[in-house]
């Protein structure tokens, strides 16, 4: 929203025009590095605040601020290009062989059994790291996705595996502090993603990040990846599109497949 102050705040309602979201998305799709390393900006960035003016100026014709909405339905705008990555087996073994200093501030260790985990659930990053012990149920992890607890609401239940279980086994006996509500904890047992915030998970990123240079220096791996690699490499290596799917909890195969399904097609010769 800060953004779209900075730019439309002193504008009045009715002086809007297409032409100006264009120019926006133009500059905000220019993805800038600040000082942390970290990438601002982009096109999937202004196309969704682009979707939050639009859904303001919805409101603002309901209450009779404006008459119409002055761009819905007279823009088009880009899709950004899905992510290809797909993380090969070796490369996960090469992430996997950096080992801890011992040091009690050192998040090694959580980050292995976070990617563990990961690669057995393909749960999202704000799942996993709000997930408390008490979802470990019998029955396997229950699990109500925060990107659409408002919406469906939707429980899915894990189950579980042999080794499924033992990836969560390895993650609640390295914990910082073993009475934590939550499996991946920071050292005082708190969550390490903070809900209401402006980048709830942003501690989480920046040791992910470390761990990433580590793994770069110290490894045969050259490229880096992301966490959300590790979701789509999950999805990728399940043979049915429709388990991927519920494993995702996608309410449509079209996003799995576009977003999260990244290893090569094998193709048999003519002859």
């Amino acid at each position: 929203m800060k953004h779209l102050r900075a730019v439309f705040g002193d504008m009045k309602l009715h002086d809007l025009e297409p032409q100006h979201i264009y120019q926006y998305v133009d500059q905000r799709r220019k993805k800038v590095i600040n000082k942390n390393g970290r990438t601002r900006g982009g096109l999937s960035v202004a196309r969704k605040e682009i979707h939050m003016l639009s859904d303001a100026y919805t409101h603002a014709v309901g209450w009779e601020y404006i008459k119409s909405h002055p761009f819905k339905g007279e823009i088009k705008l880009d899709t950004e290009k899905p992510r290809d990555r797909y993380i090969e087996n070796w490369a996960m073994i090469e992430f996997f062989k950096i080992e801890p200093t011992g040091n009690r501030r050192d998040s090694s260790k959580t980050i292995q059994a976070y990617a563990k985990v990961k690669l057995l659930t393909s749960l999202r990053q704000q799942d996993l790291l709000s997930m408390k012990v008490s979802q470990l149920k019998e029955d396997g992890i229950h699990v109500t996705p925060l990107k659409t607890v408002n919406s469906t609401g939707k429980t899915i239940i894990i189950e579980w595996s042999e080794a499924l279980r033992e990836a969560v086994e390895y993650a609640r006996s390295i914990r910082p502090v073993n009475i934590s509500a939550y499996l991946f904890c920071r050292l005082d047992g708190t969550t390490y993603y903070k809900t209401g915030t402006k980048d709830p998970a942003s501690g989480w990123k920046t040791n992910f990040g470390r761990y990433m240079d580590k793994v770069i220096d110290k490894t045969e791996l050259e490229v880096r990846f992301t966490d959300h690699d590790i979701r789509a490499k999950c999805s990728s290596d399940i043979d049915e599109i429709e388990d991927a799917m519920k494993l995702l909890a996608h309410s449509s195969s079209k996003t799995t497949q576009r977003s999260y399904r990244r290893k090569p097609e094998k193709v048999k010769p003519a002859r």
